[in-house]
Order: structure tokens, then C-alpha cells, then sequence
């Protein structure tokens, strides 16, 4: 057994010398042969598992990490690198879990903290994404890209003032890096210190002047200052060093609409791909502005492309009402539930991340019936029409989240400008008054308000949908949309989500 185990250490050593000279075939070989060896030999495993990574083979890599663990490793830095494999698979629940697992073996391990704190914001886990940072800080407060990053995260869960700090702190480290004073700026912006939000921006452009990002953030503050003269620029800058970032033109659209230049607006949209989400919300703005309101209305036509059904439950549940009870107790348990993010559309109310990630639990009959209803849906479109909203694109991708909405809770206009198909399901609504339905729209589904950053002031063309639990609503991405604020002693529980197109 001695000559055997001495052997195989050889060989161990051999293969490990190999991949240090980046000879990954050669060592692969030598690993196997360990394993014929002496199958399931820890090192062996997790070597075997590094190669698979560098080949870009994440499924087998992630099987061989977690075979060395099984065999008995408790080494951290053997979770961190499965941490490693899952994210970048994408697959950033379990990697959550093994960056977890490393830092519990080794609390001072900073750059497994960094990769999970990175992961639960991804997760929108907020606030535990925050806690990872600040224990990151914790270990080495000049740390500048981890303020930076605990920053970004501060702003997007609302805590502008916490936000403003650890940017100003990374600055101080590092005073030369451009991503840190734009977001900076966002931060002042969201606060509502229009004029702190300009200066950080312009102090972004001037240390990198080709920085699309901050281009397009400068014009985001300038319009909300209604300076659309310069917005209109400042976008222009956003296009010239980065010509695909799309939302810099939706930008700018909305900045010529500001300056009376609607039908300049249109031509925009227009030039654009006859599929560009963004541009289609844009468009029937641009034509109302322009006096257009007959083809606006026929653009943006909600009787046609909004449908409404009553969802029938999933075989194996006994009533949809007790389908949406497991759908809601799902929602509540999630730990991504948090207070609704800034970037997102939500005031007062909460969000989920994606739920069709990680534990599925009765969402995976939920995902089964939405497909079949956007088919449906697809199916019910007319082929012959002119307008480019059409049915028959394929669609591969289905991003669902869950909205809980308090009293006084509602949502901005929005679009979801990476979807082609959305909608939203009702799982619980609160008891509105008899006679507070019959008077106003409270609770609503809204289509056709202009959002805060298409300064719009016509008369807009609206409808209005009536929610009922298990009501099913389905739509296209780029129609705008809100929710009406309502008054309630009980939530309102809802999920949207996306038809992400295959093509995009």
C-alpha cells in the first residue's frame, strides 16, 4: 500500500507540475490515471475540475469540485473555487452556498467574501449582499473597489446617504478612477442633489473622457434638471463612444421630445431595428407630441395587444385557489424579498429576484402554464399586420419575480426593455371597498402614462385593467405601463415577468 500511495503521489506531483506550465492535456492525462488508480483521490479530482474550468467545460468542472468535496476535502479554498464555477455558469444560488460554505471554514478568506457579497446582489439579496461587504471592509477597510462596489449596492437599496459615504471614502483611496465618481453621481441624483450628481459626472468625463457610461448618466441628470439642451449632448457623447447602448438612445429621444423636436424623435425611432423595445415605447410619445395622436393610438393599441384570462390551476392542485396560496407562501419565504430596489419601478412595496432560479417549488408548474399561455397568445396574433410587433418571434427565456405591494404602494411607468413578451399574474389582492372600486382605478393596471423621463404633456391614450386573483395579463414589452396607488389594510401580491426573444 506504501509503494501504491508513494506512486500515486508522484503522479499527483507530476500533473501538478504540468499545469503550473500550463501543459493542461498533458496533466489532464496524468489525472486520470490517478483516478484509475485510486478513484475518487480529492487532489486528482479538483485538479481535474481547475482544467475543465480553463476548457470552458463548467458542468463537468462543478461535478469533479464536488466529488472532491464528497471524498472528504474540507479545504475553503476548494469551496471558493466551486463558488467560482457555479457563477460564472451562472448558476448563482449554489455558488451563494459555496462561497458561504469557504467563508464558514476560513472567516478571514476577504476574496470569498468579495465573489459572495458580489453573487447576493446579483441574487437582489441586499442586505446581505451590504453585510458581506462590510465585513470585506472589515478585513481591509482601503479596500477601494469593495467601497465602491458596497456603494453601488447601498444606492440601489435606497440608502442614499450610506451610499454618498463609501463613494467619497473610495475616492479619497482612489481618486483617479472614473466609475467611482458616476456613481457617485447617481447616488446624488436619486438623493435629489441635482447639481452634486452634474459635478460628479463631468469629474468622471474629465478623467476618462470616452466613458460612455458617464456620458449617458450626465444626460440622465441634466434632463431630470430639464437642461435638455445639454441632456440632448450628453447622450449624443453616450452614442458616440458606445453606439449600442440603447438606453442612451431612448435618452436622447425623449431629450428631443423635451426641446419640441418631436418629429427628429421619430426619425430616431424609426432608424432604429424594427425590434428595439426601447424605440417602440418611445415611438407613440414621439407621434402624440408631433400631433400624431390617430397613429399613436394605433401604435400603442392596448385593446388589441393586452389580453386578459383567467388562469386554470395546474393538474395535481385543487383549486387555483390553492395553487396561489403555495405561490404566495413561496413569495414570502424567498430570500430575495426585500425592499424594491431603486433601479426598479416599485415605491413601497417589495421584490423578489428571479424566481425560476434555484428551489422552483410550485413556480415550476407556474413557468409550465405561463409557456403554454404565451403560445396561445403568440398564436392569437395576426401575421398579416404591418406593425412590428409580431408574434411569431421566438422566444427562449422566462425571468419571473414576485411584487408585494403595501398601502400607498404602486409603480412608476415602466417598460421591460429586455423582454418582448410580459405580463402579470395576480395571486392576492387586498379588499378594496365596494364603493372605492366604482370610484377610481385604485389597484390598478395602468397602460399609456408617460414615464418621468419622457417629458410628455399631452393628453396620453390610456387603459385601464381591473385586477382579479387569478387573473392572468399579457402584453408587449414596450408598452408602458404602471400600477394606480391604493389604499388597504392587506398587500397586494403579484408576478411580472419577461419572454426574453432568442434573438436578442
Amino acid at each position: 500500500m506504501a509503494i501504491k500511495q508513494t506512486n500515486i503521489d508522484s503522479l499527483l506531483e507530476k500533473g501538478v507540475d504540468l499545469m503550473r506550465q500550463g501543459a493542461f492535456v498533458d496533466a489532464e492525462k496524468i489525472f486520470h490515471e490517478v483516478l484509475l488508480k485510486a478513484p475518487g483521490e480529492p487532489t486528482a479530482l479538483e485538479a481535474l475540475a481547475v482544467i475543465l474550468m480553463e476548457q470552458g467545460n463548467l458542468p463537468e468542472a462543478i461535478e469533479k469540485f464536488n466529488k472532491a468535496l464528497q471524498n472528504g476535502s474540507k479545504r475553503p479554498d476548494l469551496h471558493y473555487n466551486l463558488g467560482n464555477a457555479y457563477a460564472a455558469a451562472g448558476q448563482f444560488p449554489d455558488a451563494a452556498i459555496a462561497y458561504s460554505c469557504a467563508v464558514e471554514l476560513e472567516d478571514g478568506f476577504i476574496e470569498a467574501w468579495l465573489n459572495l457579497a458580489e453573487v447576493l446582489e446579483r441574487l437582489d439579496r441586499l442586505q446581505e449582499s451590504i453585510d458581506a461587504y462590510e465585513k470585506v471592509l472589515e478585513l481591509d477597510s482601503d479596500l477601494a473597489p469593495a467601497l465602491t462596489n458596497l456603494g453601488c449596492v447601498l444606492t440601489e437599496a435606497g440608502q442614499f446617504g450610506e451610499a454618498i459615504i463609501a463613494f467619497e471614502k473610495s475616492i479619497e483611496l482612489e481618486p483617479a478612477f472614473p466609475p467611482t465618481h458616476t456613481n457617485l453621481g447617481n447616488a446624488h441624483k436619486y438623493a435629489g442633489e441635482l447639481g452634486l450628481a452634474i459635478a460628479a459626472h463631468r469629474e468622471a468625463i474629465r478623467l476618462a473622457p470616452g466613458y460612455a457610461d458617464a456620458h449617458y448618466n450626465l444626460g440622465t441628470a441634466l434632463s431630470m434638471a430639464s437642461e435638455f439642451g445639454e441632456a440632448e449632448e450628453a447622450f449624443l457623447s453616450a452614442l458616440k463612444f458606445s453606439p449600442s447602448l440603447s438606453r442612451a438612445k431612448l435618452a436622447l429621444g425623449a431629450a428631443k421630445i423635451g426641446l419640441g423636436k418631436a418629429k427628429a424623435a421619430i426619425e430616431l425611432c424609426d432608424a432604429s431595428p424594427p425590434d428595439d423595445c426601447e424605440m417602440l415605447a418611445l415611438k407613440s410619445f414621439a407621434m402624440a407630441a408631433d400631433g400624431l395622436g390617430d397613429e399613436a393610438r394605433s401604435f400603442a393599441d392596448y385593446d388589441r395587444f393586452v389580453t386578459s384570462t383567467k388562469l386554470s390551476p395546474p393538474s395535481g392542485y385543487s383549486s387555483l385557489e390553492a395553487f396561489n396560496d403555495l405561490l404566495v407562501e413561496h413569495v414570502l419565504e424567498h430570500p430575495s424579498l426585500a425592499h424594491a430596489p431603486t433601479s426598479h419601478a416599485t415605491v413601497n412595496g417589495q421584490h423578489t429576484g428571479n424566481l425560476l432560479i434555484g428551489p422552483k417549488g410550485p413556480f415550476a408548474d407556474f413557468e409550465e402554464a405561463l409557456w403554454q399561455a404565451v403560445g396561445s397568445y403568440q398564436k392569437n396574433l395576426s401575421k398579416s399586420s404591418a406593425h412590428p410587433f409580431q408574434g411569431e418571434r421566438e422566444l427562449s427565456e422566462l425571468v419571473a419575480w414576485a411584487i408585494v405591494l403595501e398601502s400607498e404602494g404602486h409603480q412608476v411607468p415602466h417598460i421591460h426593455p429586455t423582454g418582448w413578451i410580459s405580463g402579470v399574474y395576480y395571486l392576492r389582492l387586498p379588499n378594496f371597498e365596494a364603493a372605492t372600486k366604482r370610484k377610481s382605478s385604485a389597484g390598478c393596471l395602468e397602460f399609456g402614462a408617460p414615464p418621468p423621463d419622457i417629458p410628455f404633456d399631452g393628453e396620453p391614450h390610456l387603459k385601464t385593467v381591473q385586477p382579479e386573483e387569478g387573473m392572468l395579463v399579457l402584453f408587449p414589452s414596450f408598452f408602458y405601463h404602471r400600477t394606480i396607488p391604493f389604499e388597504a389594510e392587506t398587500a397586494r401580491v403579484s408576478i411580472a415577468f419577461d419572454f426574453r426573444p432568442a434573438d436578442s
